[in-house]
């Protein structure tokens, strides 16, 4: 038989503590607005995505093209900055997007909502 490898002492006592509910709302959900908050918030989680990515390639292409030497080809210097340029509006373009994909949402909740009264 094997030896208790913690020394022979017993395991510390657990303690499970349940906080009780006192009230649960219930709202009625239609199968239209499911499928618009699913809408809402893919579309706003996939421009927080875009944008964050965008941002990331517009500060690394800002950062080398305004830290590279002087000594490098007219060539280079353009990419870096059509790159920049290109990331930045795409940024821009992508933060829009989420702020008004960002509107949508509360719109549809608060549509749920306002049946609590007509019950």
């Amino acid at each position: 038989m094997k030896k208790p490898t913690n020394g022979g002492m017993r395991p510390p006592e657990r303690e499970i503590v349940v906080h009780r509910i006192t009230r649960v709302e219930i709202f009625e959900v239609t199968e239209q607005e499911l499928e618009s908050l699913e809408a809402a918030f893919g579309e706003e989680s996939r421009s927080l995505a875009f944008f964050s990515s965008t941002i990331s390639v517009f500060a690394t292409c800002f950062i080398g093209w305004i830290t590279t030497s002087k000594s490098l080809p007219l060539i280079t210097h353009a990419i870096l900055a059509g790159i920049t340029f290109a990331s930045f509006f795409l940024a821009l373009w992508f933060a829009l997007t989420w702020f008004q994909a960002r509107g949508k949402r509360p719109f549809i909740i608060n549509r749920i909502r306002e049946r609590r009264g007509m019950q």
